[in-house]
């Protein structure tokens, strides 16, 4: 007895037989053809045969029958055709046989589903929760109904927060991006298994890899058609402060499932890939150490110069080493400190160049300066430079996304002038803070702020009405 809604297997049977007529057809014309020719052909063939397939099953629930009028066509296909294919079509099969499609098909119900998660919203979770989240199926859960909400709520802050986004198609290609992530993790079911689910979250991470650049681009445009009035600086950066850290906050998650999955690498030195992308004991130093090396070779490439630079690490904790260590996600902490070396280190090749004297001797009287330490409460990272300086004219600028100091075109040391908005966003995810102090015509210190305590460190939500602490400077002045 066939639930209600399946599709049965006659029609089936005959769209596949109908497919599989094209294809041994088409095959068996290519007999005449020479061996080296055939092979493409025959493949391109299948590929047109299973596409068919998945299309039809991708939006009808399958009833179980229907491997059989697949195994049925395929058996009348000639050997070298079946090869390597049969447990193909199966595949297909199986995956969408007996399971409740658990997203609709049409786009008025498309449209009522995405109704529905705008009126939530995402949840904030603790530190502890992200280090406590490691097993697969109740990750898979979360996420399965926490992603769709955080991409709503990028859509409806584009939507609502930015004037004619229809009219660019920058920000067009950004929502369209998010609207096609949506219906995918909605469509993709949790069982059998979690392949289909663990695909459809690598492509999601990967099709929101240039959103920042696309999304800064679009309203720089927007602002250049427009005038200063409709897309000032201050709205810009509070749109994509809000857009970025939700953001932030689903891809952090989604790369914690990864990595517990082993799609992408654990974080640290001999951690277990349990812990995903946290870093139960976390260096500071080792992290600003490996990082000072790639922006120096960097900065050797591309200007000739290589900066001096010094690292050195403080504890109050009697630390081994008298380095600092704490439970942290490194990929954000590396962002941070390469963000920060980047600017310091194109800063001083850029002014040892304009130097009376030997650049390469100025340099040396030029030293950039890393220092790291720690109490029970707090890592801070302080990075000095002797560039010259901020412009007293450039001003709270710096953090703009929409400000660059860049000559030319952007480039691997400096680029779109994202690295120190987006560097702070990182920072305060997790509770922390990024300052600056610029002394005009000496140089510039960089504050990092990490809160070091597990309790203490919850996501930050761009919400109105939500009040996190966070650990700036100011804290340490007296």
């Amino acid at each position: 007895r066939r639930p209600a809604g399946q599709v049965p297997a006659a029609p089936l049977e005959a769209m596949a037989t109908r497919m599989t007529g094209v294809f041994v057809r088409g095959a068996l014309r290519c007999r005449a053809l020479p061996g080296s020719r055939f092979q493409p052909l025959a493949r391109c063939r299948m590929r047109r045969c299973l596409t068919s397939v998945a299309c039809v099953a991708q939006t009808r629930r399958l009833h179980h029958s229907v491997e059989l009028p697949i195994a049925r066509c395929l058996a009348a296909l000639p050997r070298f055709c079946r090869h390597g294919c049969v447990s193909a079509v199966m595949a297909v099969a199986r995956s969408w046989a007996s399971v409740e499609d658990p997203f609709p098909a049409t786009a008025d119900e498309i449209e009522a589903e995405l109704a529905k998660y705008a009126g939530r919203q995402s949840t904030a979770l603790a530190w502890a929760d992200i280090l406590s989240m490691r097993d697969f199926m109740s990750l898979a859960r979360f996420l399965h109904d926490e992603v769709p909400i955080s991409i709503v709520e990028r859509m409806k802050r584009i939507e609502k927060g930015i004037p004619f986004w229809c009219e660019n198609d920058r920000i067009r290609e950004v929502y369209d991006s998010l609207r096609r992530s949506f219906v995918a993790i909605r469509r993709v079911s949790l069982e059998p298994t979690l392949d289909d689910f663990t695909r459809v979250l690598g492509e999601i991470v990967t099709a929101e890899k240039q959103a920042v650049v696309t999304m800064a681009k679009g309203l720089y445009q927007l602002r250049a058609l427009h005038g200063d009035d409709v897309i000032s600086w201050e709205f810009a950066d509070e749109f994509l402060d809000g857009f970025l850290l939700n953001r932030i906050g689903s891809n952090t998650l989604i790369s914690q499932y990864l990595a517990l999955q082993g799609d992408i690498a654990p974080a640290g030195d001999g951690v277990s890939q349990s812990m995903g992308i946290i870093d139960p004991r976390c260096s500071p130093a080792r992290i600003c150490r490996e990082v000072v090396g790639e922006v120096l070779d960097m900065c050797e490439e591309r200007t000739g110069l290589r900066p001096t630079v010094i690292v050195e690490a403080h504890s109050a904790m009697g630390e081994k080493m008298n380095e600092p260590r704490f439970p942290y996600i490194p990929m954000f902490l590396r962002y941070i400190i390469s963000e920060l070396m980047k600017n310091s280190c194109a800063a001083t090749a850029k002014l040892s160049r304009t130097s009376a004297i030997d650049p390469k001797a100025e340099l040396g009287c030029r030293p950039i300066q890393v220092v790291i330490c720690a109490d029970e409460s707090k890592v801070a990272i302080r990075i000095s430079d002797r560039a010259g300086g901020i412009l007293s004219s450039v001003g709270n600028r710096s953090w703009s996304y929409l400000f660059s100091t860049a000559d030319g075109s952007p480039t691997d040391l400096a680029g779109y002038g994202f690295g120190l908005p987006l560097s702070r966003l990182y920072a305060r995810y997790l509770g922390g803070s990024l300052d600056l102090i610029s002394m005009p015509g000496f140089g510039t210190d960089a504050y990092l702020m990490l809160p070091r305590l597990e309790d203490s460190q919850v996501d930050v939500l761009p919400y109105p009405d939500c009040n996190y602490a966070t650990s700036p400077v100011a804290d340490v002045c007296l």
